[in-house]
């Protein structure tokens, strides 16, 4: 009996994978991270506390636009900082309990995580 991983069942980069956030009554969809993605972010996070802070924000910012390309710069921008530590915690979560949990519990439409 021969065993198949089918990787070409896995979303792609181009791909939704069913996680999102509501803003302003615009949903944005997740993009899926890729290992080149990973990598970049972990070199980003590695040295971020020795940053000041407004560049420290400025790489958060954008990795946020990275993961959620629909979201236009307007609305990056005026963000809260509850909101956007709200967004990081919500990705963070997501990679630490896979997409499929995620999904799961993305059902649910509640608050944002207190800060």
């Amino acid at each position: 009996m021969t065993k198949l991983l089918n990787l070409d069942a896995l979303p792609t980069n181009k791909d939704s994978i069913g996680l999102s956030i509501k803003l302003k009554g615009e949903t944005y969809e997740m993009r899926p991270l890729s290992v080149r993605r990973f990598i970049e972010t972990v070199k980003v996070l590695d040295g971020l506390d020795k940053k000041p802070v407004e560049e420290g924000a400025g790489i958060m910012l954008g990795m946020i636009a990275d993961t959620f390309p629909t979201m236009p710069k307007e609305v990056l921008d005026d963000l809260s900082f509850d909101q956007m530590t709200a967004i990081l915690e919500f990705v963070n979560s997501v990679g630490q309990t896979g997409s499929e949990d995620a999904g799961e519990a993305g059902e649910d439409e509640g608050n944002a995580p207190a800060a």
